[in-house]
């Protein structure tokens, strides 16, 4: 086990929470603002920030460190991991900075992807939180950033809440304001697949076809899904002028 793991747990938490209310504004920092923020002497903090830099927690650049809101995300996590209350390690993290998280997952696996589109569902409005595409692969993220895991009545509900948004993007009205949010970058046909993505881990990874997968394991979702896209809720959307 590295230095960094050899610190007390309870100061390893608070070091690990101080990042967070450290990079909040600004999402960089300097190692002996972490030593003066926390319990850690100047070469623990070192130590630690060298060690989530190893892990891909954090990013060493000039002059210090900077976490991106995916890293930040990630490191929230790790504070639950460490035992922090999830409201507690979740408190300096945002459900923008949340979606962001996800968005820049998506696209660092070669998505191109939106935030906010509003489409129309029997006459209301309805918002798919992240569309995002590659080749003939489309996924309708649903991004909730909840700090306890999903119920089986609120997984019902949030599952049924994308499937009506599924359905009602294959209509004409729905396909031209995706075209004009993607400008115009769709392919003629595509297969549209909801994902809800969410903080913690639920106790259910599927639910009628639709895949609940929690941030943390976002990018393995990401690598595996076309080898089991027919497993999946999914509608093949035609009509797009390319």
């Amino acid at each position: 086990m590295s230095k960094a793991w050899r610190v007390r747990p309870e100061i390893l938490r608070e070091a690990v929470l101080a990042l967070l209310r450290l990079t909040e504004k600004t999402g960089s920092l300097k190692a002996e603002e972490l030593s003066e923020a926390s319990l850690l002497t100047s070469r623990e903090a070192i130590s630690i920030l060298e060690e989530f830099v190893g892990r891909g927690l954090i990013d060493k650049v000039r002059g210090g460190f900077r976490i991106s809101p995916l890293q930040r995300t990630q490191l929230a996590l790790e504070a639950v991991r460490l035992d922090v209350p999830p409201d507690k390690a979740c408190k300096s993290l945002s459900w923008s900075e949340f979606e962001r998280a996800i968005r820049q997952a998506l696209e660092f696996n070669g998505y191109e992807a939106i935030s906010h589109l509003n489409i129309r569902v029997k006459e209301k409005r309805s918002e798919i939180d992240i569309f995002a595409i590659k080749g003939e692969i489309a996924l309708l993220v649903d991004c909730k950033h909840w700090r306890k895991p999903l119920s089986n009545l609120e997984t019902k509900k949030i599952v049924e809440a994308q499937n009506r948004r599924l359905k009602a993007l294959k209509t004409r009205r729905n396909l031209e304001i995706l075209r004009v949010k993607m400008k115009r970058k769709v392919n003629r046909k595509f297969y549209a697949i909801p994902v809800v993505v969410t903080l913690f881990e639920a106790s259910q990874k599927i639910r009628n076809g639709i895949p609940i997968v929690p941030v943390s394991k976002l990018a393995s979702f990401l690598n595996e899904a076309p080898a089991y896209l027919y497993n999946l809720k999914r509608e093949l959307i035609k009509g797009g002028k390319g």
